[in-house]
């Protein structure tokens, strides 16, 4: 079995266009949210939004947990409304969301997408659609959405070496600092 897995290793090497677990960035800026496809894993259709409202632009927004990092970070554009979508942690969550509303008939529906999950289906190719329905940080930082650091993954892949969030980390400190629910008073 070692010397079949070294073998894999040094034909990846030598031709890494056949490793087929590759993932890479996608050549484009931005997208329209209701032109991203929809995966039978997802509880959301993004096609019943309003056509070209909402652009998800993929670099020169300002994250609010690594604001030290600059205009590097993914953004969400309303061009309804003409101001960007606020990301934010709310509760005892540790990911990044934004509030979507959308009519479907005489019914307003309200979602809370996860902006990792967006980022990664946007500006990320999917080895295997229907394998692959997850996201995975990278570096194990549930607030840094940079496309880069996220991969389509399976839930066996995504417990592997997967570190728990530490206490004291920059989202916490943001949760203590400027959430009026939990600023020490």
């Amino acid at each position: 079995l070692d010397i079949c897995n070294a073998m894999i290793r040094e034909q990846l090497f030598l031709f890494p266009e056949h490793n087929h677990f590759a993932q890479k960035e996608k050549n484009i800026d931005y997208v329209y949210l209701d032109e991203l496809p929809n995966s039978k894993f997802s509880d959301f259709d993004y096609s019943k939004l309003e056509k070209h409202r909402f652009v998800l632009w993929k670099t020169g927004g300002i994250n609010p947990y690594m604001k030290d990092l600059g205009k590097v970070f993914p953004y969400l554009y309303d061009n309804k409304k003409q101001k960007l979508k606020t990301i934010r942690v709310k509760g005892d969550d540790v990911y990044p969301r934004f509030h979507l509303f959308y009519n479907e008939g005489n019914k307003v529906i309200h979602t809370k997408p996860k902006m990792h999950i967006i980022v990664c289906r946007a500006f990320v190719t999917n080895p295997f659609p229907n394998k692959f329905h997850l996201v995975h940080h990278i570096d194990n930082n549930p607030v840094d959405y940079r496309p880069f650091n996220l991969q389509h993954v399976n839930q066996s892949i995504n417990i592997t070496n997967t570190k728990k969030t530490k206490l004291g980390s920059t989202h916490d400190q943001y949760i203590m600092n400027f959430n009026s629910r939990t600023t020490k008073k």
